[in-house]
């Protein structure tokens, strides 16, 4: 992957910090560009029937522009 342009999927961006954590491992890597592209809308709000989310305060999107959860991931797009 050295010296490469890529494009990673996250199925949904909770709280940041997975992509943020694979973004920074790339980059580590050798990779040159990285286009980060969530494959569901932002979460916004928790949902407390099926799938546990947390409290709001931590969702990266209840809080964040698209532009700024970019910048947070260190992500080119």
């Amino acid at each position: 992957m050295f010296d490469k342009n890529i494009i990673l999927v996250d199925d949904s961006i909770v709280k940041g910090t997975t992509s943020h954590f694979l973004v920074k491992a790339l980059k580590q890597a050798g990779v040159k560009k990285i286009y980060l592209l969530p494959a569901s809308p932002m979460i916004k709000w928790p949902c407390f029937l099926g799938i546990d989310t947390p409290s709001r305060n931590q969702l990266i999107g209840a809080h964040n522009s698209l532009e700024q959860m970019r910048k947070k991931s260190h992500a080119i797009t």
